[in-house]
């Protein structure tokens, strides 16, 4: 026996590095996983990707469906950490039926949806109508991958974003995101007090933990 496979690729993607503008390495290893299943996929420029996936047989007729992810996630160290984000996997860890990430958050925002997603594309005995699987990037920092992403062979009705939050809950609807230019002449004016940086880091709200099915904390002891 062994953990699960959404487990199994939240790991697999955990071992490369996805900050915010540094999505090529995960798009690339998208890439390779469409094509070790022989499904067809597409790219972009700023390294979203769409993998589609064929309805089984009985689901021919039904509506189409987008699943929704993003594959960047919020990187920040711990105080004392000297991880770097650029070059090292996250270093994951079990404790008390959680699962961490050593030293750094653990990029279950949105690895999790990710891993998700994976496991369904990968699934040949799943049941399902013909699936957009849609992974966008830059996420953390403005929807960026969303808006720039081109729907024009898109050919679904109903979309799942899976980048929610807490357990056994779902939502029927959610806002998006808006932005909004303002151009307005700034008129600077000398001043002689003084200037206060504040800084505030070593939090624990930026890290997301996953509650791991009972059954397989049992199996990984």
């Amino acid at each position: 026996m062994s953990e699960s496979t959404v487990m199994k690729y939240f790991r697999e993607i955990s071992a490369i590095p996805r900050a915010s503008f540094n999505e090529e390495a995960i798009c690339k290893h998208l890439e390779m996983f469409a094509k070790s299943l022989g499904l067809r996929y597409r790219t972009d420029e700023i390294h979203n990707i769409v993998i589609f996936k064929d309805a089984s047989k009985g689901y021919e007729n039904a509506p189409v469906v987008m699943l929704q992810s993003h594959t960047d996630m919020v990187a920040e160290n711990n105080k004392g950490s000297e991880h770097n984000f650029d070059t090292d996997p996250l270093d994951l860890f079990i404790e008390d039926g959680f699962l961490h990430a050593r030293g750094t958050t653990l990029g279950a925002d949105d690895g999790a949806g990710v891993a998700y997603m994976m496991a369904i594309l990968a699934d040949k005995d799943a049941q399902h109508p013909a699936l957009e699987c849609v992974f966008t990037v830059q996420e953390e920092t403005g929807l960026t991958g969303a808006t720039e992403l081109d729907t024009s062979d898109l050919k679904s009705e109903l979309c799942i974003g899976l980048d929610g939050s807490g357990e056994v809950e779902t939502y029927v609807s959610s806002c998006g995101g808006v932005r909004a230019k303002l151009d307005r002449n700034i008129k600077f004016i000398e001043k002689q007090s003084k200037t206060v940086t504040v800084q505030i880091r070593g939090l624990l709200g930026a890290i997301r933990v996953v509650r791991l099915i009972k059954k397989e904390v049992m199996l990984l002891k």
